[in-house]
């Protein structure tokens, strides 16, 4: 896979993986996976040559603080408020896919994939297509799917967002919290999947999955903050597909499970 930098017009720069087409085909379905916090866009190196096998390019951005990207700035851009934030960060997100299928003269479908937090900028970027330039709300019409990776409470607005704050400023926490989040988040829990709506990342939410058909992925021996998101967005609506034995890390650990279960509906 190649590693390579894109700026959008606002001058973010987005880094990424790219396995490239796949060869000899020309109709082939992108896939853009966003990861989480505390992780960067490498946790899909196991994924991508099985996706490419099945005729379909994945490419992993990395979210700004990680990798090549832009440095997180915890300073807002002029006149920018909390929802204006989201709002900017959705639209430079959107910005990045429409210069990538320009410049790949992609013309197969579009999926949009969010895992754990950043599912939050899929479905974010999502809910703002109707904002973005009249050329990105074109190539957004090939978006033919959203996936939702166990993405926790905060992501989809089911908890308050004033956790965003710690999520977002996280990765410059001490490195004692680093390791503990890191073990916690990668373990295997045993128990029965079982088990509230407030501000703009809910109505982000909402918008997007009555804009693009969307499914949530669940593991089975995941965390179990993780499995409550699962049934809430059931209670929405959203189609869930549980990965059997998997945990948070199941595009690492079991990764032609991890596809299938993505691609199967």
């Amino acid at each position: 896979m190649q590693q390579a930098t894109l700026t959008v017009p606002s001058g973010t720069v987005f880094g990424y993986y790219d396995p490239g087409t796949p060869q000899g085909q020309k109709d082939y379905r992108t896939v853009f996976a966003i990861h989480g916090f505390m992780f960067n866009a490498y946790v899909w190196k196991e994924a991508m040559p099985l996706a490419t096998r099945q005729n379909i390019r994945l490419v992993s951005i990395n979210r700004p603080g990680y990798g090549k990207s832009s440095p997180l700035s915890l300073v807002p851009r002029p006149g920018e408020d909390f929802e204006a934030g989201f709002k900017n960060s959705a639209l430079d997100l959107l910005e990045f896919i429409h210069a990538f299928v320009e410049k790949e003269m992609i013309a197969g479908d579009l999926i949009l994939l969010g895992w754990s937090f950043g599912a939050l900028d899929a479905v974010s970027a999502i809910a703002n297509i109707h904002n973005a330039r009249d050329t990105v709300q074109h190539t957004m019409k090939k978006l033919k799917k959203l996936i939702m990776h166990e993405p926790g409470q905060v992501s989809l607005g089911f908890s308050s967002s004033k956790t965003y704050f710690y999520m977002a400023v996280l990765p410059i926490l001490p490195q004692s919290e680093h390791s503990f989040f890191q073990s916690w988040v990668t373990s295997y829990f045993d128990h029965p999947p079982e088990s509230l709506k407030p501000d703009v990342i809910y109505e982000y939410f909402k918008k997007a999955i009555s804009d693009v058909p969307a499914i949530m992925v669940c593991g089975t021996r995941t965390s179990e903050h993780l499995v409550i998101p699962a049934w809430q967005a059931e209670a929405e609506g959203v189609k869930v597909t549980w990965i059997e034995g998997g945990n948070h890390l199941s595009h690492w650990d079991m990764p032609e499970h991890t596809l299938a279960a993505y691609f199967q509906s």
